[in-house]
């Protein structure tokens, strides 16, 4: 056997089997059995994903996507500034491993009128019916999302 051709698996006695389509098709959970109407994947709604037949070339859609980049980053920094406070407030003499001063304190900021301490007192009902928690704790903090 010339070595420098012949597939390492062969040259040392070992031999490969890989599966082929058809072990693998009849192997998964219900094979052979045609897929019922009512276990069709339910359609899929909006999704973040861009559509592939676009009408404009990548030269249009990157300039279009450049022309809009300075709208969609104040509008970003407005809502961090309008829900986290982003002072600079590094707790004394404690830093990261890397030298990088750590922030001091809860940077969400709460509804007007509400303070830690009352939303520690309340229950979790009561927070959820009046709304009670700020845009930056909500699961979906971006916007577009809500």
């Amino acid at each position: 056997m010339n070595d420098e051709t012949t597939p390492a698996n062969q040259r040392h006695g070992v031999r490969a089997s890989r599966p082929t389509l058809r072990t693998v098709c009849r192997s998964r959970p219900g094979a052979g059995q045609e897929m019922q109407p009512s276990q069709a994947p339910a359609p899929r709604g909006d999704t973040s994903y861009g559509p592939v037949n676009r009408d404009e070339n990548l030269v249009q859609l990157e300039q279009k996507m450049k022309s809009a980049k300075p709208e969609i980053e104040d509008r970003q920094q407005q809502l961090l500034e309008q829900r986290y406070d982003l002072s600079n407030s590094a707790a004394a003499g404690v830093t990261m491993s890397g030298g990088k001063p750590l922030q001091d304190a809860v940077r969400v900021k709460l509804p007007s009128g509400m303070t830690w301490d009352k939303l520690a007192t309340t229950s979790p009902d009561k927070i959820r019916s009046r709304d009670m928690f700020s845009q930056g704790v909500s699961s979906h903090a971006s916007p577009e999302c809500s």
